[in-house]
């Protein structure tokens, strides 16, 4: 067979299927009856015997003069061997593949000096210096390094198109499956901070949250800036599902986490980050932001054999970065005493001090130990009836609220690749505990991934991924009383409470089924069959009888045929599908403070499905030119159905949560729509001698959510690159092994949702049988066109000391024209706002990686990579009239606007700011409130000044250590709960230097007899506060603060450096199971998400989001972020 690079030994073929020949020639057979004479025979004969001893003595001779390299490869990280690495020799044709146990052998081998070269996809090539001698076998054991950003051999581009490295000619980044699954994180995007230059990510502190990816900085003022995920060619919906309005904004509410939590890291293969619009220009209208294309693994490398993979791990979780909340004094108003029972202040004998139960803040008396009457002492529940106990702190309540969370993670896989077969199949549990109290989250998934050859000429591919994921009462996040516990803990509570799991808190209900818990609206509230409570739940209640609960099934689908038509040409049918049900419930039981019970129940359908049909061409023109092009057309389909329902005045039957049970009618609202998009594409690359390359694409999409007569448009790229080290002047150097330039332009962009461009009248309940529908306030526009990016790029790849130092650096210019962006308008109209196309935003920056071998010997590897993104990015124009839009439709929680601001970059935080005299001092009234500018202005910005990590490998034998650092310089961040904490007197700077019995004096300014100039300052020196008032009591020092209603008091510099990964792995040796099946095993000890390097920002995580969409930097009632250690075990039959 053509191909073989050897006898068929382990494995020992370096391709599977032999090239398509030339052309093929049919032959036709013409029988006669013509008898040859005997004398003729016999010379044919003869002829027959020399030409066999001439092609024989040849072939002796050749066979004295080669021999055989044989060997085994295996990870110099993990010391397992590596089964489906390329073998050759280098400057000749011959190789071989290793097979399941990572073994090679290649015969007919020169005899002399040669060098082989040994590669594989996410390891670094190497070359391996070898003497053969004629007729003997060389053994030659190869050990590959891994490439942890970057694969060498292969680069997965748009489209899932394999392309040689050096044949790209945009910015790709990749990140090897092994990378992400190396710590067991519910959402992979995670797993990519610190290593993919470019990428901004943030994530959720709550269980199942989203995970906000934006990478090059926002290009859409009103539209999503999140990339693509793209999973085997399938388009995953990656939309955000969040409850309520405003909890982005930090008012409450709850996130259900997007798309990219339900990929499970164990499955994934490699992750091509496509950053660039030239990078994915191919995916038209919807590769404006990126693309995150994930491939995933199938039965490769197992030649002939079935093999088994099993994984099982165990994960911790604990919370870490709680507030600095004081404890020395507890509940009650400022400069507050105890009353008694008798309303007095002097306690008589006999009587009791009673605790200011419905004051939700902690400006009270001094923790002192003294009995008083405690909120539990109003019934028997804890046999406390009527008792006074003592008036202490409990410093590790909130702590103790928390569990530790357990993740029990079980992977399996069966996979197998023959002559004309290959598949995997996997299955897959994660059953998570959260660090809430009751909360859960259960994910099962089977994978399918398999290829078989029908015949010659004709293959089947096929894909399907079904999960399940079942939810159990997610954390709320945010300002919301109702769903988020922290909304107290950090805002509006009583610090000497206990809240431990052994604390009289836990037991939450009376006998007679009333609520029990601190906040009672004082001793009446406390008294009485019926408790009354002044602002606040018991905690416990909304963790255990007000909780929600969801469930979402997917299914991801692909079925592919594809076809050689002719040699070098093939056509591929594709179709693909993604399913997703998710079903939302939210209940609210009877014992709840205010409205009476109530029971919500949200179902979402979406679907997309798409069907293509594409041809690609392949062949070399000349010798030194060769041509790769493909054109395409594909339509897709893409519906989204809601129903909604809620009980209504309470219901019937208590704590019985179904929409049968409301009292009145139970509101209904549905939702559906649909959209449709019909594509043409195709590329044409040209390779010059294997240096000089240079591709062109062109998409043109038809969209229904645009206008009929402007819904065309065409999306252009084209791209170069020049290999410059295989230039003949730079061969015989060993300084610089590989360098590469490259340069591209592209055009992408994005359309619109749809039933955007004409009026619709949205239905509602009808009232007494009457259907009722809503008239729209907001215009839409008929002549509405794609937002249009533009964008070009330049870049180099080097590589230095024998690959010892690979450096990729790209800068990039990306410009959005055409921004959709509803304004608004007057109201005399009859609307409020309408759509326009108008705006510009632009983003230019450098983005580099680099990484260094400083130590390579034979059981000692070391690696260090570093990632830097520097990006500036600037609304350049709005609309005419417009220099501001607000990203928030009702504003962040009690404090900034965020918008995007003409001439500055998007994301500005907009308010009030501090007034200031000559000298730069805060100016303050007389009061000790801080005065503020009668106009918003600009006082913050979510946007980093740069991102950055930083990773590290070493490997000795079977023993490898590695950690991650990521973080961020610049940015800001604005925290609700640093100013209610202040606020209430919840935190340690509240009590700082006795402030509490001396008082405070305001650092700043008093201004007398002077007026503020046009910036909203004064041009004359103040006189120092202490000076010119003295000191004033805390509590009014710091609600001030919250009385000034700006400045920049509680926005605080995102800058931080996280240390987001440690692992050890050991790989125990193989000579321990040579007699077993066992081919491989590991066993590993990984963190995650571990410890604050540096940070500025007090009391916070600065990188926790509130969910994936533009708005950013906000802060409010946060969750504390959660470190995670695993112990895993890998096993491989």
């Amino acid at each position: 067979m053509l191909g073989e690079a050897g006898p068929d030994k382990a494995g020992s073929r370096a391709f599977r299927r032999s090239p398509p020949s030339p052309c093929r020639l049919r032959s036709t057979y013409v029988h006669s009856v013509v008898h040859p004479s005997p004398s003729r025979l016999m010379f044919r004969k003869l002829l027959s015997v020399l030409a066999g001893l001439l092609l024989l003595l040849p072939a002796t001779v050749l066979a004295q003069d080669t021999g055989t390299v044989s060997g085994t490869v295996i990870d110099s990280t993990t010391s397992q061997t590596l089964p489906g690495v390329n073998v050759t020799v280098q400057g000749l044709n011959i190789g071989a593949a290793t097979g399941p146990n990572g073994q090679f052998e290649i015969s007919g081998v020169p005899a002399g000096e040669q060098v082989l070269q040994a590669s594989f996809v996410g390891y670094t090539r190497k070359n391996i210096p070898v003497e053969v001698e004629a007729g003997e076998t060389t053994t030659v054991n190869v050990r590959l390094a891994p490439q942890a950003v970057g694969l060498e051999d292969v680069v997965v581009t748009a489209l899932g198109v394999e392309r040689e490295e050096r044949a790209v000619s945009s910015s790709v980044q990749q990140v090897s499956g092994a990378d992400l699954d190396a710590t067991d994180n519910a959402n992979f995007v995670n797993s990519l901070r610190g290593k993919v230059s470019g990428a901004n990510i943030r994530s959720s502190s709550t269980m199942g949250g989203s995970s906000n990816i934006v990478l090059r900085g926002y290009s859409s003022i009103s539209g999503d800036n999140q990339p693509l995920i793209v999973v085997d060619g399938i388009v995953v919906s990656n939309r955000s599902r969040q409850s309520g309005g405003g909890t982005v904004e930090g008012n409450g509410g709850f996130d259900f986490g997007n798309a990219a939590s339900s990929l499970n890291p164990s499955n994934i293969k490699s992750v091509s980050v496509l950053k660039g619009p030239s990078a994915a220009a191919l995916y038209g209208s919807r590769g404006a932001n990126g693309v995150i294309q994930i491939t995933t693994k199938d039965g490769s490398n197992l030649d002939d054999e079935i093999g088994v993979s099993f994984s099982s791990s165990v994960s911790m979780s604990q919370a870490y970065e709680f507030m600095d909340y004081q404890n020395r004094y507890g509940g009650g108003a400022p400069s507050s005493t105890f009353s008694t029972l008798d309303g007095d202040f002097k306690k008589p004998d006999g009587d009791q001090y009673v605790v200011q139960y419905a004051v939700d803040e902690s400006w009270g008396p001094r923790l002192d130990g003294r009995p008083v009457r405690q909120w539990y002492s109003w019934d028997d529940v804890n046999g406390l009836e009527g008792e006074a106990t003592p008036w202490e702190a409990h410093p590790d309540a909130i702590e103790n609220f928390m569990d530790t969370g357990a993740v029990f993670t079980n992977n399996v896989a069966l996979s197998q690749q023959t002559e004309s077969l290959n598949y995997r199949l996997g299955l897959t549990s994660r059953n998570q505990g959260s660090v809430m109290p009751n909360g859960s989250m259960d994910r099962y998934q089977v994978n399918f991934n398999g290829s078989v050859d029908l015949s010659d000429d004709l293959r089947a591919t096929t894909f399907a991924k079904y999960s399940y994921q079942d939810v159990k009462a997610r954390s709320g996040m945010g300002y919301g009383f109702e769903e988020n516990p922290f909304a107290a803990f950090n805002t509006f509570t009583q610090r000497q409470l206990d809240y431990g799991p052994d604390s009289y808190m836990r037991d939450y209900q009376r006998a007679n089924g009333q609520q029990r818990g601190w906040n009672y609206a004082g001793v009446s509230g406390a008294q009485g069959p019926a408790t009354q409570f002044q602002y606040t739940d018991n905690p416990y209640v909304n963790r255990y009888a007000n909780f929600q609960q969801d469930d979402e099934q997917r299914l991801l689908g692909k079925a592919e045929v594809a076809y050689d038509i002719v040699p070098n040409l093939t056509g591929t049918a594709t179709v693909t599908t993604d399913f997703r049900t998710h079903r939302f419930s939210d209940r609210r039981s009877d014992i709840s403070t205010g409205a009476p019970g109530s029971f919500s129940e949200d179902v979402i359908e979406e679907q997309e499905t798409s069907s293509s049909l594409r041809f690609d061409y392949s062949r070399s023109l000349t010798d030194q030119v060769d041509l790769t092009s493909f054109v395409a057309g594909k339509v897709r389909y893409e519906t989204y159905e809601q129903n909604l329902g809620s009980t209504q005045n309470g219901l019937a039957s208590p704590n019985v949560f179904t929409l049968q049970n409301s009292v009145g009618r139970p509101a209904v609202e549905e939702t559906f729509q649909e959209s449709m998009v019909y594509s043409t594409y195709g590329l044409v690359s040209l390779g010059y001698q294997d240096i000089v390359f240079l591709e062109g694409t062109l998409r043109n999409d038809w969209s229904s959510t645009l206008p009929a007569d402007n819904n065309s448009y065409l999306y252009p790229s084209i791209s170069g690159n020049l290999i410059f080290t295989g230039l003949d002047a730079l061969q015989d150097q060993d300084i610089l092994s590989f360098g590469k330039v490259r340069a591209s332009w592209a055009r992408v962009g994005q359309d619109t949702d749809p039933y955007r461009l004409g009026v619709t009248y949205p239905g509602s309940t009808p009232f007494q049988g009457q259907a009722l529908q809503n008239v729209q306030r907001s215009a839409n526009n008929p002549d509405l066109k794609p937002e249009r990016t533009t964008g070009i790029e330049f870049g180099a790849d080097l590589r230095f000391f024998n690959e010892r130092v690979n450096l990729s650096t790209t800068y990039y210019r990306d410009v959005t024209k055409d921004q959709i962006l509803a304004v608004d308008v007057s109201g005399a109209s009859g609307i409020e706002s309408s759509l326009i196309n108008a705006g510009e935003v632009s983003n230019r920056g450098l983005e580099a990686s680099l990484t260094v071998t400083p130590v390579l010997q034979e059981d000692l590897q070391w690696d260090v990579t570093a990632n830097f993104n520097k990006n500036v990015n600037k609304v350049v124009d709005l609309a005419e009239g417009l220099d501001t839009y607000n990203l928030t439709a009702g504003g962040v929680i009690f404090g900034p606007t965020i918008q995007a601001r003409e001439g500055k970059a998007y994301g500005a935080m907009v308010q009030p700011s501090l007034r200031r005299d000559a000298s730069g001092d805060v100016v303050f009234q007389r009061n000790g409130v801080p005065q503020t500018t009668n106009s918003p202005q600009v006082v913050g910005n979510f946007q980093p000044d740069w991102t950055g990590g930083l990773s590290t490998t070493v490997s000795y034998k079977g023993v490898t250590l590695s950690a991650v650092v990521d973080g961020q310089v610049g940015g800001d961040v604005y925290s609700l709960s640093n100013k209610f904490g202040t606020y209430s007197g919840l935190v340690e700077s509240t009590v700082a230097d006795n402030q509490r019995e001396t008082g405070v004096i305001p650092e700043g300014v008093v201004v007398d007899d002077a007026t503020p100039n046009e910036n909203g300052n004064y041009d004359v020196e103040g006189t120092d506060f202490g000076e010119a008032v003295g000191r004033i009591p805390a509590a009014s020092y710091w609600k001030n603060w919250f009385s000034a209603g700006g400045g920049d008091q509680f926005i605080y510099d995102a800058t931080h450096a996280k240390l987001q990964e440690l692992a050890i792995t050991y790989s125990l040796p193989q000579r321990w199971f040579n007699d077993f099946a066992l081919r491989r095993a590991s066993v590993s000890l990984t963190g995650s998400n571990l410890m604050f390097l540096y940070k500025e920002a007090p009391n916070i995580d600065p990188s926790v989001t509130l969910g994936a969409g533009n708005v950013q930097g906000v802060e409010s009632a946060q969750i504390p972020p959660q470190r995670q250690y695993t112990f895993r075990v890998n096993l491989s039959f």
